[in-house]
């Protein structure tokens, strides 16, 4: 064999192999991958390859460093096709005094992430002493053991005051257990009708009561018939709606009626769709969608109101949850709805109209302001705090609060966030919510029991719980901890062959943080998906 040919056949075998490799890599034959970064490799810091950069850079200790110390911080994943689960290994250090360490996968384009826990200091604080029952994933730690197992617990649930919940909204769907929350109060029913025009993304519960039909209602005022005022497109409508659900007592009615009106600031260029979302006991029962007004620029031309009435009859009584699914460009200029009881949840946007003297209440423990409008910028009340909005763009935190509490606005144009609910008048108050474990909660002495979807951290002592601080080894040597989290990537959204991840310590402030930190030693993330052979034999079924 001469010279020549040697090279040929040498380099035809490159060829053969770099072809293979790229298949490999962008087919992943055998549906499962694995990518992965240490403390130091240029495929995480240095942001080359398939795992992104952490950012923003303002919150980590050093521009190129795994070292957080500001939430929350983002990273994307580059792969060659999508994938149904992600297994993520994490080991890192820690000596942080907030209470939540989360991971999070990105689950559509308004910026929402299916969240899975990497720390939970509250129940890693009580593990020690609180009794403990588990079943596959989900456990029950008991102040006082009362229960045995969870089938015993799911028979006889203790009351919703006396229970806390983490990551457990799941299992609370498929055991049905607190699904039917019903007001010990009698309600003299009459229509409630948004004072302010809202911004963004809301979310509030309404609860439907059971009416007499021969009593004389407000609700009668309502109409109900389709109007459309301007050239958005056709809207769809699904309907998930149990028929089973609805009443049939033919003296009594449980209806529900909403009459909202919307607006588009044209501030970007992407489109605003609207989605509208009635949920009854975390289960989706009916959905409405109204596509973007056709202009997708950002010339800041508002468009026309557009009216959409929703008439949804029969209904059991209890509360209902509506989200009203939009981007920061859509106004909410009107709501109108047939019950007495309205409450939104965790945030309220009020949008800048020159309003005063505006008056909220709320549960919130915390409550966390901001304004994008040098117009806005004011003194508010919070209860007995008092807190000033000096700075457009920066987020002002109350002193923590328990219990119910006004809110006295000088002037409209802030931005409301807290975990609880928000109302306009204490008629319309109320919180259906179980108490859930976030970065505000605070164990009370009437939380008896906590049901989590969690396993308390392992490679820690007792005492680093309690003072919430790693422990030292020799030569001050932080602990390194590991975790797994498993997500689902079914529903993730994956934009330019990218899935994005956030890593999220509720709380931890960059700007006013000294030594407080969550520092990434090792992530590897093994993705799993249908094989090339899966693929295949689902094509030659289909036909």
């Amino acid at each position: 064999m001469n010279f020549v040919k040697k090279i040929r056949i040498t380099l035809a075998f490159l060829l053969f192999l770099a072809i293979a490799f790229f298949l490999l890599a962008k087919l992943v034959p055998l549906g499962k991958i694995t990518y992965s970064f240490k403390e130091g490799d240029i495929n995480f810091v240095g942001g080359q390859g398939f795992i992104s950069k952490l950012s923003p850079a303002d919150r980590l200790a050093t521009n190129n460093d795994l070292k957080i110390i500001g939430d929350p911080v983002y990273f994307s994943l580059l792969t060659p096709r999508n994938f149904e689960k992600a297994k993520m290994t994490i080991f890192y250090e820690e000596n942080i005094s907030r209470p939540l360490v989360e991971f999070g996968v990105l689950a559509d384009k308004f910026w929402h992430y299916q969240m899975q826990p990497l720390e939970n200091k509250v129940i890693d604080n009580i593990s020690f002493s609180w009794s403990k029952i588990c079943e596959n994933d989900i456990c029950l730690w008991q102040k006082k053991k009362v229960f045995s197992d969870l089938k015993e617990f799911e028979k006889n649930p203790p009351a919703r005051g006396e229970i806390a919940v983490y990551n457990v909204d799941n299992y609370l769907a498929e055991t049905g257990l607190y699904r039917n929350f019903q007001l010990n109060e009698k309600i003299v029913t009459k229509n409630f009708v948004l004072p302010y025009v809202l911004r963004g993304r809301h979310q509030f519960y309404t609860y439907v009561q059971t009416q007499d039909l021969n009593s004389n209602s407000n609700n009668a005022s309502v109409q109900v018939t389709e109007q459309k005022t301007n050239n958005f497109n056709t809207e769809q409508k699904t309907n998930n709606f149990n028929t089973e659900q609805k009443t049939n007592n033919s003296n009594k009615t449980n209806d529900l009626y909403l009459n909202l009106s919307f607006q588009d600031l044209n501030k970007n260029k992407e489109a605003d769709p609207i989605e509208i979302l009635i949920y009854y006991a975390n289960n989706l029962i009916d959905s409405y969608k109204i596509a973007d007004d056709g202009n997708t620029t950002d010339n800041g031309v508002r468009s026309a109101e557009i009216s959409k009435q929703i008439s949804i009859p029969g209904l059991l009584e209890g509360a209902y949850k509506i989200e009203i699914k939009v981007n920061d460009d859509i106004l909410i200029t009107h709501l109108e709805i047939n019950q007495t009881k309205n409450a939104f949840l965790n945030k309220l946007w009020l949008y800048e109209q020159g309003k005063e003297n505006i008056n909220i209440f709320s549960d919130v423990n915390v409550l966390k302001v901001k304004t994008i409008s040098p117009a806005s910028l004011q003194t508010i009340s919070f209860g007995s705090d008092k807190l000033s909005i000096t700075e457009t763009y920066a987020q002002f935190v109350s002193q923590p609060q328990i219990g119910f509490k006004e809110i006295n606005l000088a002037k409209d144009g802030l931005i409301l966030e807290g975990a609880g609910v928000f109302s306009f008048n204490p008629e319309s108050f109320f919180n259906p919510s179980l108490k859930t474990i976030n970065s505000d909660f605070i164990l009370n002495s009437e939380i008896n029991f906590i049901l989590a979807n969690y396993k308390v951290t392992n490679d820690v002592k007792m005492n680093d719980l309690i003072t919430n601080t790693p422990s030292i080894i020799n030569n001050d040597t932080p602990i390194t901890k590991t975790a797994v989290l498993n997500f689902s990537l079914a529903k993730a959204y994956r934009e330019k062959n990218k899935y994005g991840f956030i890593i999220s310590i509720p709380g931890l402030r960059a700007e006013e943080n000294k030594n407080e930190y969550l520092k990434i030693k090792e992530i590897k993330i093994e993705l799993t998906g249908k094989s090339l052979y899966s693929w295949l034999k689902e094509q030659f079924k289909r036909r």
